[in-house]
């Protein structure tokens, strides 16, 4: 990895095959944008045996007016070497050094310059809060209720829909039941709300 970048597995394609030619590990170097010690360095990891080839075989790229008034023009634009690199079809190691070279200076890192921020949307005319009211809710008013009273029923006169809600002690002959009409149940109304809220 150099600068930051993995080899892909199509760097690692390139390489075995341009080996498997004789390329010594700078034409491979040139050819993947990357340096020499990093092309020996992943042919090693890798297992491909580079040429022996010297080095002193290979020579510096010649670049033409056009390919120099390119990279000046696209340096100028922001352009990153590697960017420029791809786009002229050669090493981005090359393209470096021949911009440090000539002092053509070359953005590092993503191409082109920052975008701009995006526009400010137009300011949006205040709305009128309106006022909804909520009516209060209800008042519940407990229904007084007329207090019944009970008709104490001996057991004897107890009818099938007569309250059995006990009154008295069931030890004395005072021991009677409220004996008011049952609503369902055993118990009248009263009794029945009595019952529940215990």
């Amino acid at each position: 990895m150099v600068g930051g970048i993995e080899f892909t597995q199509a760097d690692d394609d390139t390489l075995r095959s341009m080996a498997k030619d004789g390329h010594s590990a700078s034409e491979i170097g040139e050819a993947l944008g990357r340096t020499r010690n990093s092309i020996l360095g992943r042919a090693s990891r890798i297992g491909v045996r580079l040429s022996a080839k010297s080095t002193s075989t290979w020579a510096p790229k010649v670049f033409t007016p056009e390919e120099d008034k390119a990279i000046r023009a696209m340096a100028a634009a922001g352009v990153n070497a590697r960017q420029i690199a791809l786009r002229l079809g050669m090493g981005r190691d090359t393209v470096a050094a021949y911009a440090l070279k000539n002092h053509i200076a070359i953005v590092r890192g993503k191409t082109g310059p920052p975008p701009p921020p995006p526009p400010a949307p137009p300011p949006q005319p205040r709305q009128r809060e309106r006022l909804v009211r909520i009516a209060p809710p209800p008042r519940l008013v407990a229904r007084r209720e007329e207090p019944v009273q009970p008709r104490m029923l001996t057991f004897q006169e107890l009818e099938p829909d007569s309250c059995r809600w006990p009154i008295g002690d069931p030890l004395t002959a005072e021991f009677r039941f409220c004996g008011l009409h049952a609503s369902g149940g055993p118990y009248c109304t009263r009794h029945t709300r009595a019952a529940t809220h215990r």
